[in-house]
């Protein structure tokens, strides 16, 4: 008996007993990107997207807290330290509030876009961003952006196995 491997807009594709061999894993996601799937292969361009944007802002957060002034060591303990409520943030709108995870992506890549330009406004402004004014306001202001790109980060794994079919789950969230 023949089940299908996944379906999208009514077309099936059969599955053929058991794989082969190691290249004959790689078949199913290969069908996917190249066969007759269009609204596949732009659900993966867009999950690439973001997820470049995803690493970039978050590791770009993380290793520029030297230059954020004031105590480094300081700066990377509240670094660490905020992802504890951002993920418990996130846990709670997904579960409780039940936001909708398309909605919650977008808010905290909003919110962390608006404050990294904010951070990066006051930078140029500043006469000395050095100054305990500036830093505490700049500190602030760049944990907030770690703070929505961790929340995003904890999202986009679960946005990205929703969007292509059971078989293709694990290879779609790879090639993310």
């Amino acid at each position: 008996m023949e089940t299908p491997i996944f379906v999208d807009d009514g077309e099936v594709i059969e599955k053929k007993g058991q794989c082969e061999g190691f290249l004959s894993m790689f078949t199913s996601i290969g069908k996917a990107f190249n066969g007759d799937y269009p609204k596949l292969r732009v659900r993966f361009l867009a999950l690439f997207a973001l997820w470049f944007i995803n690493s970039g802002s978050y590791y770009g957060l993380t290793l520029n807290t030297k230059n954020l002034g004031g105590n480094f060591y300081f700066n990377f303990v509240v670094g660490a330290l905020i992802e504890i409520p951002a993920i418990t943030t996130i846990i709670l709108l997904v579960t409780k509030w039940d936001l909708g995870r398309k909605t919650i992506l977008m808010g905290t890549y909003f919110l962390c876009g608006a404050l990294n330009l904010s951070v990066a406004f006051l930078q140029g402004v500043a006469e000395d961003p050095d100054e305990d004014p500036w830093k505490i306001i700049i500190l602030v202001l760049a944990m907030g952006g770690k703070f929505a790109i961790s929340g995003a980060y904890a999202v986009v794994y679960l946005f990205t196995t929703e969007q292509f079919p059971t078989v293709i789950k694990n290879s779609g969230l790879g090639f993310g």
